[in-house]
């Protein structure tokens, strides 16, 4: 697995774990196992909860405003 398939799954694997356990059971080790990483793999990429966090709200805010600008330039 390349970097940008360990962090494209990665990020998938946060999402769905944040909506299936909540913020406060999410843990680094339970996104790697869901995303078929090692924990140090997951680290090397995101150092910590809150990086990882924060790579995933900006990726949601990416493709909302992509949404936005496509909707934008349709008449």
């Amino acid at each position: 697995m390349g970097h940008a398939d360990t962090k494209t799954a990665s990020l998938n694997a946060t999402q769905q774990a944040l909506v299936e356990l909540g913020g406060a059971q999410l843990t680094m080790r339970k996104v790697a196992d869901r995303a078929g990483v090692s924990l140090g793999n997951l680290q090397y990429h995101f150092a910590n909860r809150d990086v990882l966090l924060s790579a995933l709200l900006s990726r949601f805010l990416e493709e909302y405003e992509q949404a936005l600008a496509s909707r934008a330039l349709t008449p």
